[in-house]
């Protein structure tokens, strides 16, 4: 017989940072976020009550975003 196979809380969820974390990770400023996101530009979050949470698969979405950007406002993409 082979062992149940069990799902933990950990594995069922999908990873997510915190404000403070994604900000840590992309060294950026709180406050920079918090414009970024009322001006359209951050990335999307999850409200869970008073509770914001970035998941890493929205934060890799906003870093390609940004790169794109960046990479338009260079001029190194075609047009």
């Amino acid at each position: 017989m082979t062992p149940k196979e069990t799902t933990t809380h950990a594995e069922s969820t999908p990873p997510v940072l915190t404000i403070e974390e994604f900000c840590e990770r992309y060294r950026i400023e709180r406050g920079l976020l918090f414009r970024m996101r009322r001006d359209g530009r951050g990335p999307d979050v999850l409200q869970l009550g008073r509770r914001v949470l970035i998941t890493l698969e929205a934060a890799r979405e906003w870093e390609v975003r940004m790169t794109r950007r960046g990479e338009a406002s260079n001029g190194t993409l075609p047009a």
